[in-house]
């Protein structure tokens, strides 16, 4: 494998400059607007990907010249491999990102961020209270563990960004869910993507 800087310099006109890609479609929650929970199936989780496909494919996108990789889902912490994957993301030298809904994210799972830190990390907040939150989620406590996500991330000062999807079901909370990550120290905030 050649290294980045190295990379840089003959990279041909054309080549990836960022992959978003959905590991897996395995979730915790089964949120109303999900695209990807029709594939949340035992049947469906067995045609992944496996893990050294992923590495293999991960490699080849080093070697095009890819630099910014993007790890989603699903749920990508519900991968039993994860870390795995993201380690091997890390040693390619890709600017990782990973997209959660942060409701997996413990102090074992905080301190593995923090001691091989991402670019970023997304975490998804549909509702300023657990009754709208859990409304989109559909996941009993949710709520509560993305919040205890949230407060693990920051105390590491991994660099985070919350985001919510403005839904009917959550549009009178996007203020206050705005308001609440301006009240974080060093948090970004941004309305999309779910």
């Amino acid at each position: 494998m050649i290294a980045p800087r190295a990379q840089l310099e003959i990279l041909p006109e054309r080549f990836p400059i960022a992959c978003q890609w959905e590991i897996t479609c395995r979730c915790n929650l089964r949120c109303v607007m999900c695209y990807t929970d029709c594939f949340n199936r035992p049947d469906m989780i067995r045609d992944e990907l496996t893990t050294r496909e992923i590495l293999r494919i991960m490699d080849e996108l080093a070697d095009a010249g890819c630099l910014d990789l993007c790890l989603t889902g699903g749920e990508p912490l519900a991968r039993p491999d994860f870390f795995q994957l993201y380690s091997h993301a890390k040693r390619c030298g890709f600017i990782v990102t990973l997209f959660t809904n942060g409701t997996l994210i413990d102090e074992d799972v905080a301190d593995r961020l923090a001691a091989l830190p991402p670019h970023r990390v997304e975490i998804s907040l549909h509702g300023a209270t657990a009754a709208t939150f859990e409304t989109v989620t559909r996941g009993r406590g949710s709520y509560e563990r993305c919040l205890r996500a949230i407060r693990l991330l920051q105390a590491r000062r991994l660099p985070l960004v919350v985001k919510t999807t403005a839904m009917t079901v959550n549009r009178h909370e996007v203020l206050p869910i705005k308001a609440f990550v301006q009240s974080l120290d060093s948090v970004g905030y941004t309305l999309g993507e779910g």
